[in-house]
């Protein structure tokens, strides 16, 4: 508390206010809370009344929170995944080409952390897609829809985590349905239930559809929070 050239100031819950007189000490060397007990009072009578309780808060937007906290480590970017070492990847047979697979649209996707949906399509596990990061502007479901350049025979899809140590966002319960129209789809092709590892996996179809358009509607994350997210996604099928 500041009132002209006195500061008054309690260093912890309990303790007792200290009173310093800046005009004569500006290094705040010397208590003199003793000898001037009326002007604490009335110091300590204004911080009763301006005081508010604490109470817990929460981001409308993460986004300028996010750029602060990169800018503070030295780079607006976030820090990337490591370039060398172990890395799980999707490997199987008749995957429908990643270089082939555009993204037509995504429910949310957090710009700000360079946390781009088209990320979970384009091969590489070190990148990846993440929804926002706001509790109040993202809940599930969470749908991302693929074109796949042509009409496939789908027979399944695999699926990998982000391979980071976090495990925000990764996919529990997610649906899997395919169209010839990217803005209608029926009934799921296949439902699943993602289990938290960080390796692959796959999720067959009962029964292969044909189309050119596939949505993937994640509808619960493996923490029970409110995000998704993917290092990969993978479609498997024939032209």
């Amino acid at each position: 508390m500041r009132m002209q050239n006195w500061k008054a100031i309690r260093p912890r819950k309990e303790a007792d206010w200290e009173l310093y007189d800046l005009a004569k000490d500006i290094g705040e060397t010397t208590n003199v809370a003793a000898e001037h007990p009326d002007i604490l009072k009335r110091m300590r009578q204004f911080a009763e009344q301006s005081h508010e309780p604490v109470r817990p808060g929460s981001y409308s937007d993460r986004t300028r929170h996010e750029r602060d906290r990169w800018a503070k480590w030295g780079t607006t970017r976030p820090a990337q995944l490591p370039k060398r070492g172990k890395m799980n990847r999707i490997k199987a047979k008749n995957l429908v080409p990643p270089d082939q697979l555009k993204l037509v649209r995504s429910s949310s996707e957090n710009r700000s952390n360079d946390r781009l949906a088209a990320y979970a399509i384009d091969g590489n596990p070190r990148t990846l897609w993440h929804s926002q990061f706001s509790k109040q502007l993202t809940r599930h479901p969470h749908e991302l829809v693929i074109d796949l350049g042509a009409e496939y025979e789908v027979r399944g899809f695999w699926y990998l985590a982000r391979q980071d140590a976090s495990w925000n966002g990764a996919f529990a319960n997610t649906e899997f349905a395919i169209s010839n129209s990217p803005d209608e789809f029926g009934e799921p092709a296949v439902r699943a239930t993602f289990k938290k590892v960080k390796t692959a996996q796959a999720v067959d179809c009962k029964t292969p559809q044909r189309g050119r358009y596939v949505r993937v509607r994640v509808l619960s994350e493996v923490n029970g929070g409110p995000w998704a997210s993917a290092a990969d996604i993978a479609v498997v099928g024939t032209r």
